[in-house]
């Protein structure tokens, strides 16, 4: 229920309870998509794949494409428009495909995934919509966003409303629909970083044990470095 939360076989009972469970890489809806590893995955690599496309066109996406060519994989950036970054200014997106042009990165653009295959060697095959086919491939990465971690919270036992993404919904005092419980972090949909969740805690403390009755925090102007 709306205070109350069971966790290793017992139940814990608070006046407040923050949702702060972060979120989870999304994987594609295409036959094959278990096939290729998420950003959690690439942590957990024992060795470097020569032959390697990333789908995806944000931050982590670029990220790991900068990672795997500057370890000496094959790498082939796979993206549904024509360029990358599209939070950040136009200039940091088209020159960032320069850079990674220039170290040897391979782009494809208008590209969208349909199927992920193994054949009997062990290698991958990309197929796109319009016919295309990225083969062979070692190891393929869904970098094409994050959904929220709340699947097994039972929040509507709580009465905690999510929007049609899925993430909590919370008005600028990071509370919920249900009294006494808050949400925080990637969990919300708003301003996916670290420090801001940090940030956002720190401002519910004060309102709620500091005898600060409006501190929030501005979700307005967050500096955002990539």
């Amino acid at each position: 229920d709306g205070r109350t939360v069971t966790a290793a076989g017992s139940a814990l009972s608070a006046a407040h309870i923050v949702v702060a469970t972060g979120g989870r890489p999304l994987l594609p809806a295409i036959p094959g998509a278990e096939l290729g590893i998420t950003s959690d995955g690439f942590f957990e690599l024992a060795r470097r794949p020569q032959r390697v496309a990333i789908v995806g066109s944000g931050y982590i996406a670029i990220e790991l494409t900068g990672i795997f060519a500057a370890l000496g994989s094959e790498v082939t950036l796979v993206l549904r428009g024509e360029t990358v970054l599209k939070q950040f200014d136009a200039m940091i997106g088209e020159s960032t495909l320069k850079v990674l042009r220039d170290d040897g990165v391979s782009i494809v653009t208008r590209a969208c995934p349909a199927a992920l295959a193994r054949d009997a060697g062990g290698s991958l095959a990309l197929s796109l919509v319009d016919g295309r086919r990225l083969e062979p491939l070692d190891c393929v990465l869904w970098a094409i966003g994050r959904a929220p971690a709340v699947a097994e919270l039972g929040l509507e036992r709580a009465g905690v409303e999510r929007d049609a993404y899925g993430f909590i919904t919370t008005d600028k005092y990071q509370n919920t629909s249900a009294a006494g419980v808050y949400a925080i972090g990637d969990v919300t949909g708003r301003a996916p970083l670290t420090p801001v969740a940090i940030a956002a805690c720190r401002r519910l403390s004060d309102r709620l044990f500091g005898g600060k009755a409006y501190r929030h925090l501005d979700y307005r102007n967050i500096p955002t470095v990539v």
